[in-house]
C-alpha cells in the first residue's frame, strides 16, 4: 500500500507543482513508467552483489519462494504491459522533456489506462479489485505448498 499511496502522492505534488509555478516559466514532468528491466524488478540470480539483489536471494532460500508464482503474479500485475528496458525509457523521458510534457508514459498502453480510469472509475475500481483478487488468490496457493523457514535459534 506504501508504494501506491506515494506514487499517487508524488504525482498529485508534480501536478501541484505544474499549476502554481508552470506561469512562472518553471517546468514540470512526471515520470510514470510501468515495468522496467532492472535489477529491482529482476528476481533472479544474475550476479549482482548489490544490496537489493541479495534481498531478494535471501527471500529466494528462506522462503523457498516458488519462480511459478513469481512468473504468474508477473503476468497478473504486468500482463497487459510488456518489460521495457531502461534505455527506452530514458529515450522517452528526453523526447516527452523537449517536447514539454507533463505526463511522460513510457509504455502507451497506460494512456489508454488512464483514460478508461477517467472515464468510468467505478469500472475500474471493479477490474482493480479483481486483479488484486488474483493475486492474493495465487499467493494463498502458494504459501500452501511452502514450507515455512527454519528457525536459527
Amino acid at each position: 500500500i506504501t508504494y501506491t499511496i506515494s506514487k499517487a502522492a508524488a504525482l498529485s505534488l508534480a501536478e501541484w507543482l505544474s499549476v502554481t509555478y508552470g506561469s512562472r516559466g518553471i517546468s514540470v514532468s512526471c515520470l510514470c513508467p510501468q515495468y522496467v528491466r532492472t535489477n529491482m524488478t529482476h528476481i533472479g540470480h544474475n550476479g549482482d552483489s548489490s544490496s537489493s539483489q541479495n534481498k531478494y536471494n535471501e527471500i529466494n532460500d528462506t522462503h523457498q519462494v516458488d519462480r511459478d508464482l513469481i512468473a504468474r503474479s508477473k503476468r497478473i500485475l504486468f500482463g497487459f504491459s510488456r518489460t521495457i528496458e531502461p534505455e527506452e525509457v530514458a529515450k522517452c523521458c528526453m523526447e516527452s522533456l523537449k517536447d514539454g510534457k507533463f505526463l511522460i508514459l513510457p509504455h502507451g498502453e497506460v494512456a489508454v489506462a488512464i483514460r478508461k480510469k477517467a472515464f468510468d472509475r467505478d469500472r475500474w475500481l471493479c477490474n482493480m479489485r479483481n486483479l488484486s483478487d488474483k493475486y492474493t488468490s495465487l499467493v494463498a496457493q502458494h504459501q500452501q505448498h511452502v514450507k515455512p523457514p527454519r528457525s536459527k535459534l
